[in-house]
């Protein structure tokens, strides 16, 4: 049986490829920062969303909704967007 590709199709520059690497690799960075570097290196390399879903522990929908953000907005996409309500009352 042949393993079906990814609808989301990657192609990463050398620069995208070594920071997404360093913050794949990283103990210091937030657990969701690593995560979502590990998906788009993992969809650069044609890897199914089940199969990158099962392997980090996380949903299809997303890693569909990290790749899709990446293809729009490139490593932007992968920070926080802006949340509606209320500011914090107390410093993190």
């Amino acid at each position: 049986m042949a393993r079906q590709q990814s609808p989301i199709r990657i192609v990463l520059t050398d620069a995208e490829r070594a920071v997404l690497e360093h913050v794949a690799g990283s103990w210091a960075r937030p657990h969701r920062d690593v995560v979502r570097a590990k998906v788009i290196l993992r969809l650069a390399e044609q890897d199914t969303l089940t199969h990158i879903a099962v392997d980090l522990g996380v949903g299809r929908k997303m890693v569909r909704k990290w790749g899709e953000r990446f293809v729009h907005k490139r490593l932007h996409g992968l920070d926080d967007e802006q949340r509606s309500g209320r500011p914090a009352r107390f410093s993190p």
